[in-house]
């Protein structure tokens, strides 16, 4: 069952062209897959809600039933399989390149609380192979991997906040763990990047669930080379719905970060952009066009756009 969704790709002058798709579970017979749902919110007006199965009290209905229940232990891969999701985008890189990578999505806040905490023991009979004691929705819950044409590519994430211990359904403990870094939980092995990027509700008691990219680029100068590629989004553990993957030149965003000029102010209003520069500005569309240049304002139909002052880069939705 081939589902579309798409890349945002701000690339300025390197092309990419992409085209996705989402398969149902072919191992949980009770679990239909991560649903295409449509939702304003969402960068396209649609997004994948879920990224896995949410009954963590079952296992095995289909492929691993038999092995499951005789054995009580499943592997790495048997749970992601079972609890998990995939998705895979097929794209061309029309010259080499590298890019930094961001995952839009959204995280509720009720499921996080009750699952993302500090518990390890397992919720149900089955365990982790090399891993005993561990509780894979405690764990992984809102997670995921990323990988180019098979290997899995290292985050730029370094900590991340955990859930407490005891539910709070106005989420204020969280709140104040999210505000000080110092109380996060270090997501290093042995000092070097992981490959799993954890996700987390954008406060407590929020659920809204409107999808959001994380403050910095969850993957930083990656290597694409001339060609076709695939790149897999396997989500570890239901909780997270993906809205799309924003690819940015790294050049570019890099020249931005390091910017020494004066800050560069910019907003929205009635269909409008305005900006606090009097530099020229360079209007792009979502898939990296030049559109429109102007000074101070410009009139806009609504949607996502970014807009380049010199070497700085902001992205702005105008409603």
């Amino acid at each position: 069952m081939k589902k579309l969704l798409y890349i945002i790709l701000l690339t300025f002058g390197c092309h990419l062209t992409a085209n996705a798709q989402i398969n149902s579970s072919i191992y949980r017979f009770d679990d239909m897959g991560s649903g295409l749902k449509s939702n304003e919110t969402f960068e396209n007006g649609f997004g994948l809600l879920g990224m896995g199965d949410n009954d963590y009290s079952l296992y095995g209905t289909g492929k691993y039933s038999k092995l499951s229940l005789l054995k009580c232990i499943i592997t790495r891969k048997m749970a992601i399989e079972n609890w998990g999701a995939t998705f895979n985008y097929t794209f061309e890189v029309s010259e080499d390149m590298d890019v930094n990578i961001s995952i839009k999505h959204c995280v509720g806040w009720d499921d996080y609380a009750r699952y993302s905490n500090h518990a390890n023991n397992t919720r149900n009979q089955y365990v982790i192979e090399d891993a005993p004691g561990l509780d894979w929705v405690s764990r992984y819950y809102a997670s995921m991997i990323l990988s180019l044409d098979g290997t899995n590519l290292p985050t730029s994430q370094k900590a991340r906040p955990l859930a407490p211990t005891k539910y709070e359904a106005d989420g204020n403990t969280f709140n104040d763990i999210l505000a000080d870094e110092n109380l996060w939980e270090s997501t290093l092995v042995d000092g070097q990047a992981n490959d799993t990027l954890w996700l987390w509700p954008s406060a407590g008691g929020n659920n809204d669930r409107v999808p959001e990219y994380n403050k910095t680029p969850d993957y930083i100068k990656i290597h694409l080379t001339k060609g076709t590629h695939i790149m897999t989004v396997t989500s570890l553990c239901s909780g997270w719905d993906f809205d799309c993957m924003k690819i940015e030149d790294y050049n570019t965003t890099s020249i931005q970060k390091l910017s020494s000029e004066p800050a560069f102010g910019i907003y929205s209003q009635n269909g409008t952009i305005y900006t606090n520069s009097d530099k020229e500005i360079l209007l792009y569309n979502n898939i990296g066009q030049l559109i429109k240049r102007f000074h101070h304002q410009a009139q806009v139909s609504a949607g996502f756009y970014i807009v380049k002052c010199g070497t700085l880069v902001k992205k702005i939705f105008v409603k």
